[in-house]
C-alpha cells in the first residue's frame, strides 16, 4: 500500500480540499437560514384577528369558550387565543313572496364573531403566521376550542 501522498495514512490533498468545501457550504447554508429565521422572528408581533360566520348551527356556537386555542384546519398553523366572542341570532338571504332578497332569521343557527390574539408578522396585505399569509376575506375552516367552523377572517389590527 502506498502511503506516501497521504495525510495520516488515510486522507491524500483532494480529499481534505473536498471536505473542507463541503463543510463551509453547509456552514454558509446552516447561517444563511438561521439569519433570516432571526430577522423573521424579530419582526413579529402580537396582533388580533377577527373571524366572521352568518351561518354555524348553535350547538357549535354554544361550545365556544374564552381562552380556546385557534387553530387552521388544513395548514395545522396555531391562529392564537379566543379573548372575545360574539353570538347573535343567525340568518340567510332568501327571496320573499315578491321575489325581493330579503334577510331572514334561520332557525337552529347563529351569527358568530371569534377575536384571537396571537403573533405573526403584519404586512401590507394581510398578516403572516408561521409562513402562511393570512388576509382580511380569507376562507377557511377553523378548530376554535372544541368547535369547527368554516369561516372567514373579518379583520386584522395591529394591537397599539
Amino acid at each position: 500500500m502506498n502511503t506516501k501522498n497521504k495525510i495520516f495514512g488515510i486522507f491524500n490533498v483532494i480529499d481534505i480540499i473536498i471536505i473542507i468545501t463541503i463543510f463551509a457550504i453547509g456552514f454558509l447554508g446552516y447561517r444563511l437560514v438561521f439569519a433570516e429565521r432571526v430577522d423573521s422572528m424579530s419582526r413579529q408581533e402580537t396582533f388580533i384577528m377577527k373571524f366572521y360566520t352568518e351561518e354555524v348551527p348553535d350547538y357549535v356556537a354554544n361550545a365556544l369558550e374564552i381562552g380556546g386555542r385557534i387553530e387552521d384546519e388544513i395548514r395545522k398553523v396555531d391562529l392564537g387565543t379566543i379573548i372575545d366572542f360574539s353570538i347573535s341570532p343567525g340568518f340567510a338571504f332568501t327571496a320573499n313572496s315578491d321575489g325581493e332578497v330579503i334577510k331572514a332569521h334561520k332557525e337552529g343557527y347563529s351569527e358568530v364573531e371569534i377575536v384571537s390574539e396571537l403573533r405573526g408578522e403584519l404586512f401590507e396585505n394581510g398578516a403572516i403566521v408561521r409562513g402562511n399569509i393570512y388576509g382580511i376575506g380569507h376562507s377557511f375552516t377553523i378548530r376554535a376550542g372544541n368547535a369547527k367552523i368554516f369561516l372567514r377572517v373579518s379583520g386584522i389590527e395591529r394591537i397599539e
